[in-house]
């Protein structure tokens, strides 16, 4: 009599037991799942001064195993997912941050690196693209609280 109560024992503690650990595992297992999935962020910019409506859009895009491969891009398409557009988007690749000014009707992007206007952006929005040396940088940086914005 004391196996039969001592199996019934043991079988009440393992079925708790069996369905906890495979919860655990689903949920461990549906984090692999996201495993070197991209990882999206974006910032709307409006411009109310040209017209209601009129907006960019500034996206990153981070992937890779670390999340060391990355694309910002400067848009008119807002959605939140999406592929660089060398064609009609600004695209920056493997930057650590894009610094910029709003100002009325223009959007004023400050880089270390050369840009070039896409051949199809197509905005109201002005975008000047301002070059600057590494010691202008530095000292653009430390002006970020009055009205200069990083993404």
């Amino acid at each position: 009599m004391t196996r039969k109560y001592f199996n019934i024992l043991i079988v009440t503690l393992l079925i708790p037991l069996a369905f906890y650990l495979g919860i655990k595992f689903e949920q461990e297992f549906s984090l692999l799942n996201d495993f070197g999935k991209p990882n999206y962020k974006m910032e709307t910019i409006h411009f109310p001064s040209i017209e209601v409506g009129t907006s960019l859009y500034l996206k990153s895009k981070t992937w890779g195993i670390t999340g060391n491969h990355s694309v910002s891009v400067i848009s008119t398409n807002g959605n939140y997912e999406f592929e660089p557009d060398t064609l009609s988007d600004f695209c920056f690749y493997d930057f650590d941050e894009i610094v910029y000014k709003v100002e009325a009707d223009t959007l004023k992007i400050f880089t270390l690196k050369d840009l070039q206007l896409p051949p199809k952006f197509n905005s109201k929005v002005n975008v000047d693209i301002i070059k600057l040396k590494h010691t202008d940088y530095a000292a653009l940086r430390k002006e970020i609280k009055s009205g200069y914005f990083i993404f």
